[in-house]
């Protein structure tokens, strides 16, 4: 879906100069944040902190893999990791 994502990418940044399209970021973010959060509840988290983490975290993989594909797994494992960890899994 790397399409889709580029797209998406293009409008938060056009988006910059075209202030009608905020309210179209908004909601693309907000949509992102809850599915996170609805995630980490499914787990037992309830850590607002741990949600934007992951929501900055995982944005920034996929912009990266966007930019420059590459191998992931030791952020991603990481951030996995401290979910687990917040959800009182060893």
């Amino acid at each position: 879906e790397s399409e889709i994502q580029a797209f998406q990418y293009e409008l938060l940044l056009e988006s910059r100069r075209r202030p009608e399209l905020r309210p179209a970021v908004e909601r693309h973010y907000e949509a992102y944040r809850a599915a996170i959060a609805g995630q980490l509840a499914h787990l037992g988290v309830d850590d607002t902190a741990l949600a934007e983490l992951a929501w900055f975290a995982l944005d920034a993989i996929v912009f990266k893999q966007l930019v420059s594909p590459g191998d992931v797994t030791v952020a991603v494992d990481r951030l996995r990791r401290l979910i687990v960890e917040s959800a009182g899994g060893h």
